[in-house]
C-alpha cells in the first residue's frame, strides 16, 4: 500500500526530502545531510511524523512502494547514500550475502 494518499503530499515530501541531499559527482552518491543514526544511516520524518530510514524513503519517493519483508540495500556501501540508482531491494539473507561478498563481515 502506498505511503501517500494523494500525489500532492508525495510532491511536498519529495521537495522537503531533497533539501537534505548533497550529490557527490565523483562517486555518484547522494549523501544525506539531515539527521543520521549512530551507524550513519539517514533518518527522515514522513508526512505523518514517523521517523523512517532515508534510504527507504528515497526508494518510495523515486521507485515506489517497498514490499513487506524487504530491505533497501546499497550497491555503493555508503550508509548515508540515498541515490536511487545505488539502491536495490533484498531480504535479510541477501543483505548478509552482500556483506560477505564485499568483505564487510
Amino acid at each position: 500500500m502506498s505511503r501517500w494518499p494523494n500525489i500532492s503530499i508525495k510532491d511536498r515530501l519529495k521537495d522537503r526530502f531533497e533539501k537534505y541531499v548533497m550529490p557527490v559527482p565523483e562517486c555518484g552518491c547522494h549523501i544525506w545531510i539531515g539527521a543520521c543514526d549512530t551507524t550513519g544511516y539517514g533518518r527522515f520524518r514522513d508526512h505523518n511524523g514517523l521517523l523512517v530510514a532515508a534510504n527507504r524513503m528515497a526508494w518510495e519517493i523515486y521507485k515506489g512502494p517497498i514490499p513487506d519483508n524487504l530491505l533497501v540495500l546499497h550497491t555503493c556501501d555508503t550508509p548515508s547514500c540515498v541515490n536511487p540508482r545505488h539502491l536495490f531491494l533484498g531480504n535479510y539473507r541477501d543483505n548478509i550475502k552482500d556483506a560477505y561478498k564485499k568483505k564487510r563481515r
